[in-house]
């Protein structure tokens, strides 16, 4: 590991260790970046602001019945908002308590990746999606006797993220099941937040949920108040599309004889919109748009040039295509790199690419589609 991270990271603030996780690896960059030490990191309290009601209301019940299936586990539960300010912790252990005391995981502290290190809430929010740390994998010297995993909850109104859920522990009672019942706890908690909705608008919710469940790619939820992207829309379209995407959704709803258009977005994404649309009683209140890379002839340029799709299989570079079968037969960063004669940190550079392109966000997940297209291949 501390190879791995020379030059990255200080040697002296590496802990003793065989390996670190790549997302780790990140944050703790991001933590030298951001000037931090491990032994002296600041948690700063603003417990004189007023937690957001809505995010309160919604997690209560959910915070009620974790606190009673973990207590006799030593699991305590946080919950934080979009800030990193924790407004809300229960614990009933008293050693447990005075750990987490220890650490200022207390009501009214700030714990974000910037101010206190790699952490179940802070990194969370940086990252976007849920993560576990446990012991020494958190930056600061006053985490690493704690386990914490945490999962972001969404506004799926807005698509924003709105607060995190911890759960944390002693390291040494850390549990794989954590991860999986902070990620349910805050699906359940963006559930609430549906529910507490306005009708008309908790109605197109549950459709676009419904709609988008099992299914794979880049979708927008859009109403003429409201877009929502999931992860993979989300590296393909921004605030700015949001107008266009909109008045293409109207227009394929009222044109039933045309089922896609051709668009343009962020200047570089050229991509295929199809619309289906999502009713509120007999009329349609919303739509679910898929995207999809398009597909363009070279006789179809005006400029005579071939086209470089952005996202999808078909953009991938002949280089990444050669990145990828390396890192699906279990290569390292390091190993790839030897193989393709570059260094590690390019590997790196290209991996990232492949991410963005490919809407997905680990190893695991690329690994499983090109076992999934050698499959179908196959057959």
């Amino acid at each position: 590991m501390r190879k791995a991270l020379a030059g990255v990271v200080p040697v002296e603030v590496l802990p003793a260790g065989a390996g670190m996780r790549g997302e780790i690896a990140e944050s703790w960059a991001r933590c030298v970046s951001a000037g931090l030490s491990p032994g002296c990191v600041d948690a700063r309290s603003e417990a004189g602001r007023r937690p957001e009601e809505q995010l309160m209301q919604a997690a209560a019940p959910v915070l009620d019945y974790l606190e009673d299936d973990l207590g006799n586990l030593h699991v305590g539960v946080v919950l934080a908002d979009a800030a990193g300010r924790i407004v809300d912790r229960r614990v009933s252990q008293p050693f447990l308590r005075a750990a987490l005391e220890r650490a200022n995981i207390a009501r009214g502290f700030v714990h974000t990746e910037s101010t206190v290190g790699t952490n179940g809430i802070g990194t969370a929010l940086v990252q976007r999606r849920p993560v576990a740390v446990n012991g020494g994998e958190h930056f600061a010297e006053v985490f690493r006797d704690l386990a914490s995993v945490g999962a972001p909850v969404v506004d799926l109104s807005s698509g924003r993220i709105v607060g995190v859920v911890e759960l944390v522990c002693l390291a040494g009672r850390a549990d794989s099941l954590m991860l999986p019942l902070a990620k349910r706890a805050a699906r359940e908690i963006e559930q609430s937040l549906v529910d507490n909705s306005g009708v008309s608008e908790r109605v197109l919710l549950q459709s676009f949920l419904r709609a988008r469940r099992g299914r794979r790619g880049a979708f927008v939820f859009i109403t003429p108040q409201t877009m929502i992207t999931n992860a993979a829309a989300d590296r393909l379209v921004s605030a700015v599309d949001e107008a266009r995407l909109r008045a293409i959704a109207g227009q394929l709803m009222r044109e039933a004889d045309r089922t896609s258009i051709e668009v343009l977005l962020r200047g570089d994404s050229r991509l295929t919109v199809r619309c289906e649309p999502i009713f509120e009683g007999r009329s349609p209140g919303g739509a679910m748009l898929q995207l999809n890379p398009a597909v363009v002839a070279d006789a179809d340029r005006q400029d005579g040039r071939s086209v470089r799709l952005t996202y999808g299989w078909d953009s991938l570079s002949e280089t990444e295509h050669s990145v990828i079968g390396l890192i699906a037969r279990g290569c390292t960063n390091r190993e790839a790199g030897e193989q393709l004669f570059m260094s590690r940190y390019t590997v790196d550079a290209h991996l990232r690419s492949i991410y963005r392109k490919l809407g997905v966000n680990s190893r695991v997940e690329l690994t499983r589609i090109v076992m999934e297209r050698a499959g179908s291949s196959a057959s």
